[in-house]
């Protein structure tokens, strides 16, 4: 089975449009836990921290505003390959009813030249009988309406068939241009976003870098203990 033939039964128009589906539904849940932990959450952890490390951790939770839009820029494009998704099946039930009707057109075309075919024999087996034959008028006549009607169903099927071949193929065009065109706008802004991410990402580990080790009293305090400790004779 050719690309296209498996495109046409659209199996994969449904298994992409459930996957997308269920993943703007994830990166929804992703969303909303991210904002949960580093809105409200996050301010509230700073607030309680060292005074020395306080103002860099403000910094931090400043630059995680900019990659909640980087998510939200992300999963607006998310729904937007949704929607145009959505927008391929239209394109494709119009095509299957314009061939459904050049099938029906066809059939139409082959019972005419069928009952062509039994008329003209019915003909030929009453004019054997000779011209005196009862049954020879009424061939004729049968012969000669079911010709008409082969020759009407037989333009119809040629004209029918010479525009389904166009229709079919800018369908093609048509189809695989949206689907395309979808698809590097979706890519252009994940690719887009991915470079805004890492350089956030860089800006907070540089921000990372710079907290100082807070000096805990009770940490000095054990130290000094655990050197007198050391210092202290083992008994034997």
């Amino acid at each position: 089975m050719s690309i296209f033939n498996q495109f046409l039964s659209f199996p994969e128009w449904r298994e992409a449009s459930a996957n997308l589906e269920e993943a703007i539904k994830n990166n929804k849940k992703k969303q909303e836990y991210f904002i949960r932990s580093t809105e409200d959450c996050f301010t509230e952890f700073v607030r309680k921290q060292p005074e020395q490390i306080n103002d860099i951790l403000f910094k931090i939770n400043e630059k995680y505003g900019l990659v909640k839009q980087c998510n939200e820029s992300d999963f607006s494009a998310q729904n937007k390959l949704y929607d145009d998704i959505s927008k391929l099946k239209p394109t494709y039930d119009d095509i299957v009813a314009k061939k459904k009707n050049h099938e029906k057109i066809k059939s139409n075309f082959e019972k005419s030249k069928s009952v062509t075919d039994k008329a003209e024999q019915r003909l030929t087996a009453a004019r054997a009988k000779g011209s005196g034959s009862p049954d020879l008028r009424k061939a004729e006549e049968a012969f000669e309406t079911a010709t008409r009607q082969k020759q009407i169903d037989t333009a119809n099927y040629e004209e029918s068939e010479s525009k389904i071949v166009i229709e079919v193929k800018e369908y093609k065009i048509r189809l695989f241009q949206q689907l395309l065109q979808s698809i590097s706008n979706f890519a252009s802004n994940c690719s887009q976003n991915s470079s805004t991410l890492t350089q956030i990402g860089n800006e907070i580990h540089q921000l990372g870098e710079s907290i100082p080790n807070p000096e805990d009293q009770s940490v000095i305090k054990l130290k000094t203990r655990l050197q007198t400790l050391r210092a202290e004779p083992i008994d034997s």
